[in-house]
């Protein structure tokens, strides 16, 4: 199996920080052992070949429920969940997509569409930019484009 895109890691993540304070790390490696990654997946690297692809995504995953207002950081590095994070694990959904992440102001605002409290509009426009890249990370669709432009540079 290939490295989850971060969406998919976003449940796991808020069901690890339900059972007290963690590190990305150490969820990283739970979250490895649940999906049965294999070595090779488990030393997987981003493009840049700067950092690895599961912790990184784990990070992502951990920063967009974080802006929702899902998990807090007790300390610098560690995180745990919030009451609002406790209400959408008891509602048990199936997934946890930036798209359902648009129903918190918060996390509007961070994508900075609309600022916080301007409803449908923002909404809408956090579902259809979801929808571009749903697998990817910021920092994915970054080096992404960055390739590509290298290509059509030395191919120019």
């Amino acid at each position: 199996m290939a490295v989850p895109d971060y969406q998919s890691l976003m449940l796991p993540v808020l069901r690890l920080a339900a059972t007290g304070i963690r590190r990305v790390p150490e969820v990283a490696e739970v979250i490895a052992d649940e999906f049965a990654l294999t070595p090779e997946d488990r030393a997987a690297l981003l493009p840049s070949g700067t950092q690895k692809l599961l912790p990184n995504r784990v990070h992502w995953a951990r920063t967009y429920l974080m802006k929702a207002g899902l998990l807090s950081s007790p300390a610098r590095g560690q995180f745990t969940i919030t009451p609002t994070g406790r209400d959408l694990l008891a509602s048990n959904p199936a997934t946890i997509t930036r798209a359902m992440l648009a129903q918190y102001p918060s996390f509007v605002s961070f994508v900075g569409n609309k600022p916080a409290g301007t409803g449908e509009q923002a909404t809408m426009s956090v579902t259809a930019a979801a929808t571009v890249t749903e697998s990817q990370t910021p920092e994915e669709r970054i080096e992404s484009a960055h390739t590509e432009l290298m290509s059509e540079l030395r191919s120019d």
